[in-house]
């Protein structure tokens, strides 16, 4: 599998400025709430592949008192980049997931076959979940549209 020409979406990001790219976009280039804006931008560009670091993060005390606007937002930004790659027909697009995705639980080590074993941590419950739900979401375009949509869970980056 080739990656062709690679976009990154949030090119601002603590990992997207790490990654190397033929494009990047960020919040000053695409309103990723705005379905439209995302995919004009997208057909603009026309890359082969996507890496979307882009993502609605805040402070944990911001994050644990507005779980409505993360869950919210980081939902659209992934619905409106995976809709708008289905219509443009680009078939390689990667979602940073999370850790914090995962059961609530003290283990060392965790595999994927613990991701639905129990409910996500509720101090960053809006975000959290969201993450959870892109899973499901690049699922829905596998079995549907044969996509090769997928999330990379990201333990630590630092």
């Amino acid at each position: 599998m080739t990656l062709g020409k690679l976009c990154v979406i949030g090119g601002n990001s603590f990992i997207g400025k790490n990654l190397e790219a033929n494009v990047k976009i960020s919040r000053q280039d695409c309103d990723l709430l705005d379905s439209n804006e995302t995919k004009l931008a997208l057909k603009r560009i026309k890359p082969d592949s996507i890496i979307n670091c882009a993502a609605k993060h805040g402070s944990v005390k911001e994050m644990s008192s507005n779980h409505i606007s993360y869950l919210e937002e980081n939902l659209k930004i992934n619905m409106n980049i995976l809709r708008a790659a289905h219509e443009l027909d680009i078939n390689n697009v990667l979602l940073l997931g999370s850790v914090s995705s995962f059961p609530f639980e003290k283990k060392n080590i965790i595999t994927e076959e613990d991701f639905y074993l129990g409910p996500v941590n509720e101090v960053n419950f809006g975000y959290n979940t969201a993450k959870r739900i892109i899973v499901d979401l690049t699922k829905t375009y596998q079995i549907d549209h044969n996509r090769n949509y997928k999330v990379a869970h990201l333990g630590n980056i630092y």
